[in-house]
């Protein structure tokens, strides 16, 4: 019998997916992106998030993580600026953690030299300021991914966007720019990947298997499934 839980779930209460949190691990480390295969309640939020948990509490800093959920999208908040904002944001992270951070200013705006960026230091780390006029286009979420690419190898670090509901983007990505620009990016990168997540395998089905679609064949997928309430007990 499969167990559903009433909600996200995470540290202590987390069980049953210690095989799909190493391979999710390992494929980080190996700049392999992935495609979450996941009915709907069936623990894909609980899995990611529990994954970026473990990410956080690494004692040797070597894996840094940032979820980008793309039911928050809007005119305002386009896919394209999310996923800006997301690279800067995880730049920054492993900068504040890392063995260059006297050098982190400089460093950062080397990275992100394209995007005309501002750097500052708060309360809990730096800020990372893009594009003073607003607007992100596939131009600059490509230049963002690379930006954090070159701050995550020179810091040995392994990175992983986590894009989830990827289905609101295949829906409204008509032109296929935003999967284009992240295709290119993948591509040339060396220490950062992608985990592709959504509740419409259908859907998400077309983005990374058919062979016309920017993302053909970039990702593996792994198949997760409900667990049992003897796992979870």
């Amino acid at each position: 019998m499969a167990y559903f839980s009433a909600g996200l779930v995470s540290g202590p209460s987390f069980a049953g997916r210690d095989r799909e949190l190493e391979l999710l691990s390992r494929s980080v480390r190996q700049s392999r992106n992935i495609w979450l295969q996941c009915g709907h309640r069936e623990g894909k939020s609980s899995l990611l998030w529990e994954f970026k948990r473990l990410a956080e509490e690494d004692s040797e800093n070597s894996l840094a993580v940032k979820i980008v959920d793309f039911r928050t999208c809007s005119e305002e908040m386009t896919p394209e600026k999310m996923i800006t904002a997301a690279a800067t944001e995880l730049a920054a992270e492993i900068v504040a953690k890392g063995p260059l951070l006297r050098h982190a200013t400089r460093s950062l705006k080397s990275a992100f030299q394209r995007l005309s960026p501002s750097v500052s230091v708060e309360a809990f780390g730096f800020n990372v300021g893009v594009n003073p006029d607003g607007i992100a286009t596939s131009e600059h979420l490509s230049d963002a991914l690379s930006g954090l690419d070159k701050i995550a190898e020179d810091n040995d670090v392994s990175a992983a966007l986590i894009i989830d509901s990827m289905e609101i983007l295949v829906d409204v990505d008509k032109g296929q720019r935003v999967e284009t620009a992240l295709r290119s990016a993948l591509e040339r990168s060396k220490s950062i990947s992608a985990i592709f997540s959504g509740a419409l395998p259908e859907l998400l089905q077309q983005a990374y298997e058919y062979p016309t679609r920017p993302l053909y064949q970039i990702c593996r997928p792994m198949l997760l499934g409900p667990i049992t309430q003897r796992e979870w007990t």
